[in-house]
């Protein structure tokens, strides 16, 4: 199918987890980028508020060892090889419908609509956290892929933004998980909790509420086993000189946290965070090893080997 500027309308641009590109709802193929950089170019340019850079700027983040004239014949070439990538079968001669050079501007756009996902995804959540609706919070977090661009996890330029979405859909998962809650419906609270602490194992507040959601569906063996993975978080926080927020609440005078301890529907006390579990049992064992020595600041070259149990 052939590609005209004025046929093609609709540019979509996937950002978070794998990125991926389609034009007019056609998957752009891997091996049309000959090269790193043209791709990479296409990843900077959606990241930006108005999908614009200064060539300087382009040039600072792509070649930044470069003299100005072999920077800007680089600059020149991976222009024209993004926009072949994007536009295989247009005529250079009659431009771009994607990709503008003008006033030493470097220009991401489409003639329809440039739809990028990340975008979507942030708006989305920002009008989900400002209502109740269930339905709006599932339809945010159904729009988040995986973190940005996890094949460049330690640049600089992708990091703010990382960080900001990664809030965002922690964020709208807790909001579930209290509206789950205040409807009753335990279990998919619990998976929700779950699924935050996949990918925060060191949220103590996810921990403690898993440990309560278990008791509302009396589950209290499962809250048990919850309570040492608990423990170790706070264990671990307190190495790293964290402190926990004061309560008013009794046990929270006595103990410096800010929640009361689980128990059952039978009113039993089930072990909390701030006491020790015992005995521990090897998951505890494997997730404690983890927290002290593989947890962000610990040694990152073994936290691969070691899946969270």
């Amino acid at each position: 199918m052939s590609h005209g500027p004025a046929s093609i309308s609709r540019l979509e641009i996937h950002l978070l987890g794998p990125f991926r590109i389609a034009v007019d709802g056609e998957p752009v193929e891997e091996r049309r980028w000959a090269r790193r950089k043209p791709k990479l170019l296409v990843k900077l340019l959606a990241l930006q508020p108005h999908h614009q850079l200064h060539r300087e700027q382009v040039i600072e983040l792509l070649w930044p060892e470069l003299d100005s004239e072999s920077a800007g014949a680089n600059l020149y070439k991976t222009v024209h090889l993004a926009r072949r990538a994007l536009e295989p079968e247009s005529d250079a001669r009659a431009g771009s419908s994607f990709i503008l050079t003008q006033d030493q501007q470097v220009t991401l756009r489409a003639p329809g609509e440039l739809w990028i996902d990340l975008e979507a995804f942030e708006q989305r959540a920002t009008d989900a956290l400002a209502s109740s609706s269930v339905e709006a919070v599932e339809g945010a977090l159904e729009l988040y892929s995986g973190d940005l661009l996890p094949e460049h996890l330690y640049e600089d330029w992708a990091a703010g933004r990382r960080e900001h979405a990664r809030s965002l859909y922690l964020e709208l998962l807790a909001r579930l998980t209290r509206l789950y809650d205040a409807a009753g419906e335990y279990q998919r609270g619990i998976e929700c909790l779950r699924i935050m602490l996949a990918s925060d194992p060191t949220n103590e507040e996810a921990h403690r509420q898993l440990m309560r959601l278990y008791a509302q569906t009396g589950s209290r063996h499962s809250a048990a086993e919850e309570q040492p993975s608990c423990w170790e978080v706070r264990q671990a926080s307190a190495r790293r000189g964290w402190r926990s927020r004061p309560s008013n609440g009794r046990d929270g005078k006595e103990r410096g946290c800010s929640w009361a301890p689980v128990t059952s529907r039978r009113g039993r006390r089930l072990t909390d965070c701030s006491s020790r579990p015992s005995p521990a049992t090897p998951v505890a064992r494997a997730r404690r090893y983890w927290l002290i020595n593989l947890a962000p600041g610990r040694n990152r070259s073994l936290g691969s080997s070691l899946p969270w149990p």
